[in-house]
């Protein structure tokens, strides 16, 4: 923990402390340990939503948005597409980089290759639209299936949903 991060987690027990012995409230605070745990979980997720309010506020290189380029980033590429007003894009590249992670020694490379893959399948998929996914004992399955589950659909939740299921059956 760096210094900065343990000083506020020693304020953290401090308060919580002081509170618990005014109160006796905070039963899960003992033994210490338990304590030193909280603390550096508040500190830690404090960390992340700082970390992400420095991704909206920095300024991004364009090429952050390409899979191909080795300085692929899909957060920051998401923090672009959101400032262009693709929500969808930026919630897909999100995603991604949620559900992947960011690997050690390969970093997004693997998000990078699926995320060019996706990109490349709704490429086709507007040049030639697939015939609707079969699905046992669903009324909807058929020629209007995808009418209705686009009726149904929540707005902005289709396009993701498609990309998922075609990612899904491209045995990527």
């Amino acid at each position: 923990m760096r210094p900065k991060e343990a000083q506020r987690a020693q304020t953290l027990k401090d308060r919580l402390t002081e509170y618990h012995g005014r109160t006796g409230l905070l039963v899960g605070i003992e033994p210490d340990w338990y304590l030193d745990c909280l603390a550096e979980q508040l500190v830690e997720s404090r960390r992340r939503i700082e970390f992400v309010h420095h991704l909206r506020d920095s300024a991004h290189s364009t090429r952050r948005l390409d899979p191909a380029d080795p300085i692929f980033d899909p957060l920051r590429a998401a923090v672009l597409q959101a400032r262009k007003g693709d929500l969808e894009e930026a919630h897909w590249l999100v995603f991604l980089a949620t559900h992947f992670g960011k690997h050690a020694r390969d970093g997004w490379r693997l998000t990078a290759d699926v995320y060019d893959h996706s990109r490349c399948r709704g490429r086709e998929r507007r040049l030639q639209e697939p015939a609707p996914l079969a699905r046992a004992k669903m009324p909807s399955s058929g020629p209007g299936a995808r009418q209705t589950r686009a009726k149904n659909a929540p707005a902005g939740t289709l396009k993701l949903r498609d990309r998922m299921r075609s990612l899904a059956f491209s045995g990527f």
